[in-house]
């Protein structure tokens, strides 16, 4: 096989990558009915495009103007963030962030925009190849693990959990992060491999995110429990059970409780626990845990007076005060902190 051509299909197999992402871009961005979560996805896989098709024409064309190559890096630093505001949009946490995701987003476009234009990459090539890339693609993997907590939090996924027992959705969206850990993997350790290697990782990672995506839209066989509501004795039986569960053991004080910790101790399967709450008490799980959190929180407020606000959200299971602060004022519609000076 001759050089040229070896190189035509390099170039062919690499570029691959960043034209599904850009097809894969406009679909969910444009589809009937596209949510949040669709567009955080939507963006996501347009800075990936944008990173990709950058290393592959910097590759086969190192003369290319340097307004391509900071137009790259910055598509890179945004990879993490619509990593991780896609994965709390798909598990409904979108409101437990420190900052609301408009502000945060808002923030980073204005850093690298200003950023950018005072400092751009043709005046100032060191700074944003050797500087600038080291912060770039460490707040990339920062996110990423930000990512990963967030699906465990919400109880969706556990450690060493087998991916295939998981729902088709939930795969689709969970894999959505591994792909983005891929890729910074790939650019990561360029310095041991090949520039172009992240370039040919996408494009077979792209293929496995649609054939995935196609999967978890396709008709799955119903499990035996779907579209057979809980017989409302048994559901109220069950209710009382957890009520009491709550009530006895506080399982909520633990910050890292899943919905299949709650089902053990009640003695049914996870999905059905699931059903009920949806069912029978319009929760999900984490909204259901939530409430109990805030009931003892609100206890806290009126008793313990002088007992911080970080103090008590720990002691009552939140794993941060901004979590605790949203989740507040989300179910009581003010602030832990009036709520005490009105009770007071």
């Amino acid at each position: 096989m001759s050089a040229d051509l070896q190189q035509q299909i390099l170039f062919t197999i690499s570029a691959l990558g960043g034209i599904n992402g850009i097809f894969l871009t406009g679909y969910f961005l444009f589809k009937a009915k596209s949510t949040l979560t669709d567009k955080f996805l939507a963006a996501l896989l347009l800075m990936i495009s944008v990173r990709i098709l950058k290393s592959v024409v910097f590759f086969f064309n190192p003369d290319i103007p340097q307004i391509f190559l900071q137009i790259g890096l910055s598509a890179c630093m945004m990879i993490g963030p619509f990593t991780y505001f896609y994965s709390l949009a798909a598990t409904k946490q979108l409101s437990h962030t420190i900052f609301p995701w408009p502000v945060h987003l808002s923030l980073l476009t204005s850093l690298l925009v200003i950023g950018g234009s005072i400092f751009p990459y043709s005046q100032y090539p060191e700074l944003w190849g050797a500087n600038l890339f080291k912060i770039i693609y460490y707040s990339w993997i920062v996110y990423i693990i930000l990512s990963v907590h967030v699906w465990y939090k919400s109880g969706t996924i556990k450690p060493l959990q087998n991916m295939m027992n998981l729902d088709k959705n939930v795969q689709f969206q969970v894999s959505i992060i591994l792909c983005s850990f891929i890729i910074w993997l790939a650019y990561f350790t360029s310095r041991y491999t090949s520039y172009i290697f992240g370039a040919v990782c996408f494009s077979f990672v792209s293929y496995l995110l649609i054939y995935l995506f196609i999967k978890s839209k396709s008709s799955p066989a119903k499990a035996p429990y779907q579209d057979k509501k809980i017989p409302s004795d048994e559901a109220a039986h069950t209710i009382q059970a957890l009520q009491n569960l709550m009530k006895e053991k506080q399982l909520y004080t633990n910050p890292d409780i899943t919905l299949a910790d709650v089902a053990h101790h009640l003695t049914i399967k996870p999905h059905k626990l699931s059903q009920l709450l949806n069912d029978n008490l319009n929760q999900s799980f984490l909204t259901f845990i939530n409430s109990q959190r805030i009931d003892l929180a609100k206890s806290y407020l009126k008793a313990e007076k002088h007992m911080k606000m970080d103090d008590l959200a720990y002691a009552c299971g939140f794993n941060a005060q901004s979590t605790f602060y949203a989740a507040f004022k989300k179910s009581t519609g003010t602030t832990p902190a009036q709520y005490r000076k009105n009770k007071g």
